[in-house]
């Protein structure tokens, strides 16, 4: 019997709570336009309709082996991007004076600090490809024109122009808003805290293991793009590799460029 746990709470609790880890070889950021507008719009519409509750989709979680932090399993794309408005929002902040506005979405939402350390500490841990990319430009604080550049930056992987693109859009949409609006950016900010913390709910899902994830994601259609059993296999694979993960990673590119015209999980169920 699967060991699924599952219980409802906000963003702003879940972001809070506890740091998060996106696993190593987890699929790389991939939302473009059409899913970061779309977040825009669903909390600015919680913010315009004094919304009490609005659903956001599930979070499926595992509590890793030295309990301290989670690992995503899916949900990733969301909490990215969440993060980013929320950087967005910091940075608006800091160049409109209100300091205390920005220290606060940074160290409630977007990066704790260690006493032993210098440096803040991202609630969220991206992947092998995004993480350095995320942490260099924007955790600290973000540089508005060369992220603008870097959306069209051939040399910068397609993964990480698109974390470019999502910021440089909810920068551009804060401004627009403030301007049409001629609402002061810390009472928006405080109306986005207020949705954060009370309105934009989830479905938390914490497995104990990785085959209980499993059979969730035979049952389980998340919004935005979905993460397939195939992509839960291969992460697994790929972890458990350890010194031969080059190999793994070969060999699952030939079975993949093999399978022309044949989905990896239909394939993967039958065989």
């Amino acid at each position: 019997m699967p060991s699924i746990e599952t219980r409802t709470l906000t963003l702003g609790t879940m972001l809070q709570s506890h740091s998060y880890f996106v696993p190593k070889f987890q699929r790389d950021f991939s939302w473009d336009s059409e899913q970061i507008q779309q977040l825009w719009k669903d909390v600015n519409r919680t913010i315009d309709e004094r919304t009490n509750t609005y659903f956001m989709g599930s979070i499926v979680l595992k509590l890793d082996q030295q309990r301290s932090r989670f690992e995503v399993i899916d949900g990733q794309q969301r909490l990215t991007t969440i993060s980013l408005l929320l950087c967005a929002l910091r940075d608006c902040a800091r160049d409109n004076d209100h300091e205390a506005a920005a220290d606060q979405l940074q160290r409630d939402f977007i990066a704790r600090s260690e006493f032993d350390s210098d440096l803040p500490q991202a609630k969220l841990t991206l992947n092998q490809t995004n993480r350095h990319f995320y942490e260099e430009n924007l955790i600290l604080s973000a540089d508005r024109e060369f992220l603008l550049e870097a959306r069209k930056d051939v040399g910068v992987r397609v993964t990480n122009r698109l974390i470019a693109k999502a910021f440089s859009y909810f920068r551009s949409e804060v401004d627009r808003l403030l301007e049409r609006r001629t609402i002061a950016i810390g009472t928006y900010i405080r109306e986005v805290i207020n949705a954060l913390n009370n309105v934009l709910q989830v479905i938390e899902i914490v497995v104990e293991n990785d085959y209980d994830a499993y059979v969730l994601f035979e049952t389980l259609n998340d919004r935005g793009l979905e993460l397939s059993v195939a992509d839960l296999l291969k992460n697994y694979l790929f972890r458990t590799a350890e010194d031969r993960v080059d190999d793994a990673q070969e060999n699952w590119t030939l079975m993949a460029s093999n399978l022309v015209g044949i989905e990896t999980k239909r394939f993967l169920r039958h065989y």
